[in-house]
């Protein structure tokens, strides 16, 4: 994960809450049916009871309390519970994600998703996660919803805002995150947690800093980006699971123009700029986004961007190449 966004659906959270406050009861009641087949067992029992307990903190959709919820889940109906297949059946269809995320009129996860409050998504900070609603030219598309917790394990927080991350596909898909149980190993919550990962360039391969490195005066393949993770176990996990080390190498160009930029020397694009139009590119031309406030949320690799930016700047205003 390399940008936290709890805010994420700050702008539509009260119409969200209305729409599940106005068919999750009448479906928990509509197919409880489906949850006794003859004489009702303890579990089932204490099932029921546990939902209507928590009914409100479901709906309210807490990113936190999603993760106790499913933990006092496991507690009820463990992996060996005889009833657990005909449980989780019942909460697939009273909890029914399939149709919010295929609905294309009214409110389902097209209008979710367009209310966003950002584009890119947070687990690589690579690529878009725009939404696009249908019209007359276009058939319109969306992000891909990720279940922190799965929606397999955990049907009844299929729809609280606190367990729907907006993603890319590749981050999505099957060498990835898919059907990863984000509880164990821990891996960091975007809903919830701090972003931990910080960004630089450093010496390429076993390489030490030298003077000429420290300075940026040496060629591209000199480099490379390092991702550290500040001995988080959670962010190694996530880093790990979204394979960004190998995914954030087909970057260093733009790393590598960035940090040339911090150590007061123009790239090859700005030196060609200033020669043909006499323009200077300012800090914000070479980000693409302001440097300060959250700006960088937004732009695909905009924290890399401004990781490298801030850590340059430190080495060539400010310790010495021997201890970098």
């Amino acid at each position: 994960m390399i940008i936290e966004i709890p805010d994420v659906w700050d702008d539509v959270a009260a119409s969200h809450r209305k729409y599940l406050r106005s068919t999750i009861p009448k479906s928990l009641q509509k197919y409880r049916k489906h949850l006794v087949m003859g004489p009702q067992s303890r579990v089932v029992h204490d099932v029921r009871r546990y939902l209507r307990k928590h009914l409100r903190a479901i709906i309210e959709g807490d990113a936190s309390k999603c993760i106790e919820l499913a933990e006092g889940f496991d507690q009820l109906v463990g992996a060996t519970c005889p009833e657990r297949k005909s449980i989780l059946r019942f909460l697939e269809k009273a909890f029914d994600y399939k149709k919010f995320r295929d609905k294309k009129a009214g409110w389902g996860a097209y209008a979710l998703c367009d209310k966003a409050r950002y584009s890119v998504c947070p687990y690589c900070h690579l690529l878009p996660t725009k939404t696009v609603t249908r019209n007359d030219e276009e058939a319109g598309y969306r992000p891909q919803l990720d279940h922190v917790l799965s929606q397999v394990k955990y049907p009844f927080l299929a729809l609280s805002l606190g367990n729907i991350v907006p993603v890319c596909g590749q981050c999505n898909g099957p060498q990835m995150k898919f059907m990863k149980d984000f509880l164990n190993p821990v891996h960091l919550h975007p809903l919830k947690d701090a972003a931990v990962v910080r960004f630089s360039l450093k010496p390429a391969g076993k390489n030490s800093w030298t003077e000429s490195l420290w300075a940026m005066r040496e060629k591209m393949h000199c480099y490379e980006i390092d991702i550290d993770t500040a001995g988080d176990s959670a962010a190694s996990q996530s880093a790990s699971t979204f394979q960004l080390r190998t995914r954030y190498d087909d970057y260093l160009h733009d790393a590598y123009r960035i940090a040339k930029f911090a150590a007061g020397g123009r790239s090859a694009f700005s030196e060609s700029v200033l020669a043909t139009t006499n323009l200077h590119i300012t800090l914000e031309d070479e980000l693409g986004f302001p440097h300060t406030g959250d700006s960088y949320k937004h732009v695909p690799q905009g924290r890399m961007r401004r990781d490298v930016y801030f850590s340059q700047l430190m080495r060539s205003f400010g310790a010495s190449p021997t201890a970098p």
